[in-house]
């Protein structure tokens, strides 16, 4: 289910300030460089430069960091093209900082304007994994998030990491369609399998697999057990439900 990923890797986020570990107004290259560089060999002032200094963690909870999305096209085909293999975080990370505003990877400067992208949430993974320890970003287990009280209501939410979807239990076949070329240059649709391709789909930002009723279970319990034994405590929610607009489309 993609995207909705992101609602549970901002919880986890939120969990972490709640207990102190982390303050949505640290910038965030203090909490990402570390994993950035023992991993890539990279940082985030690589990636986009030195304005990217200013970004905090809230900018990237709420889209405001100005950083572009990744090319989705770009990616689509080369999941599909290589379906044995995972795109992991970096090459989602590098997809979208060479996208946007003058090509810097920036949609606008950041906190000027509210822009969807994917980006901002792999590197909320990358904090995760800075505050978890974790020697691998595949290491980590997202299913942590959910309170061990409330585990016994998610028996059908997985956070799916490396492998193909056949490799998983209980993932229900899902098809891709793609054009292909044909005779004459002509070009026609086909429908892909996607049981042989990798089910990672951008990990902490659309790597779910969940069933309807969990997912509304979450939902649910974000939003109303907020008195102790939640996702969150109230002060989270509130700031989690201060809602803006979005300044693209």
């Amino acid at each position: 289910l993609g995207s909705v990923t992101k609602p549970w890797t901002a919880a986890r986020i939120m969990q972490a300030v709640e207990a102190g570990r982390l303050g949505l107004d640290d910038a965030a290259h203090e909490w990402v460089d570390p994993v950035l560089r023992r991993m890539w060999n990279s940082s985030l002032e690589a990636l986009w430069g030195k304005n990217s200094s200013i970004v905090t963690i809230r900018d990237l909870l709420g889209m405001t960091s100005g950083f572009a999305d990744y090319d989705d096209a770009h990616l689509e085909a080369l999941t599909l093209r290589y379906a044995g293999d995972d795109v992991g975080p970096f090459v989602y990370l590098t997809s979208a900082a060479r996208q946007g505003w003058l090509h810097k990877g920036y949609v606008c400067a950041p906190r000027t304007c509210a822009a969807y992208s994917g980006a901002n949430f792999v590197l909320l993974g990358l904090v995760l994994v800075n505050l978890d320890a974790s020697v691998e970003w595949q290491d980590m287990n997202q299913r942590d998030v959910i309170p061990t009280a409330l585990r016994h209501r998610y028996q059908h939410t997985s956070f799916l990491r490396l492998g193909r979807c056949a490799q998983y239990e209980h993932v229900a076949p899902q098809y891709a369609q793609a054009p292909l070329p044909g005779p004459l240059g002509r070009r026609h649709a086909v429908f892909l399998d996607m049981e042989q391709v990798s089910c990672l789909n951008g990990w902490t930002m659309g790597n779910i697999a969940t069933s309807a009723m969990d997912l509304a279970t979450f939902f649910y319990d974000l939003a109303t057990m907020t008195g102790g034994g939640g996702f969150v405590n109230a002060t989270s929610l509130a700031v989690m439900t201060d809602w803006h607009n979005l300044s693209d489309t």
